[in-house]
């Protein structure tokens, strides 16, 4: 088994990852191993494998550090109502991946006709962890969609949180120049003033 997981090893490392699968069934069983398994067919499109080998990782390891990427690879997998507990899931034994996750749940809720639901949990996310990236990203996409509504005010109170809430995020500069702009566009010029300073004071070096 040892000289299998080396051999796996290998084709793991060289991308090929179906013969990894393979020489992995035939190595040691542990997570991470277990983990690649399924990984590797699921990259190889190999469906019914990798979900067959991702739920044997959930029940034989559920406090494997693997199972973070197995229950999210799981998901994927399957049908948007059979994936809502395997990210219930992931939230309990992982919590500081919440808010993607409940980004995610909320995208599933939505193709569900759960719209109410959907939108409990983003509230979730802009209430609970709003210093995270992914609430800022959440803010940036409504806020985009809005300006190209035309809803310039309503897109800036929806952008304003993100400089305070995620000043070294990438998004910061961006989002804090198009503030400016909808600022400028709704007659607000002291609020464009603060963020176009906001800007140059602490993302001189960026585009905007």
């Amino acid at each position: 088994p040892q000289q299998w997981e080396i051999i796996a090893d290998g084709y793991w490392l060289t991308f090929d990852y179906e013969k990894a699968s393979l020489a992995y069934r035939k190595a040691p069983s542990n997570s991470r191993n277990i983990y690649r398994i399924a990984r590797g067919f699921h990259l190889r499109n190999k469906t019914t494998e990798a979900k067959s080998a991702y739920q044997y990782l959930i029940k034989t390891f559920p406090d494997a550090e693997e199972l973070r990427l197995g229950l999210k690879h799981l998901a994927s997998l399957v049908s948007a109502r059979e994936a809502l507990p395997y990210l219930d899931q992931l939230i309990a034994k992982f919590p500081e991946d919440t808010p993607q996750t409940l980004l995610i749940k909320a995208n599933l809720l939505e193709s569900l006709n759960s719209h109410t639901s959907a939108a409990q949990a983003r509230q979730i996310i802009l209430d609970n962890y709003a210093t995270s990236e992914i609430a800022s990203q959440y803010r940036w996409e409504v806020a985009q969609k809005l300006a190209q509504k035309g809803d310039i005010l309503y897109a800036w109170k929806w952008a304003q949180p993100i400089t305070v809430n995620t000043p070294n995020s990438d998004l910061a500069p961006e989002a804090a120049f198009w503030i400016g702009k909808w600022a400028t566009m709704a007659k607000r010029p002291q609020d464009a003033k603060i963020a176009f300073e906001y800007v140059l004071t602490n993302h001189a070096q960026s585009y905007y």
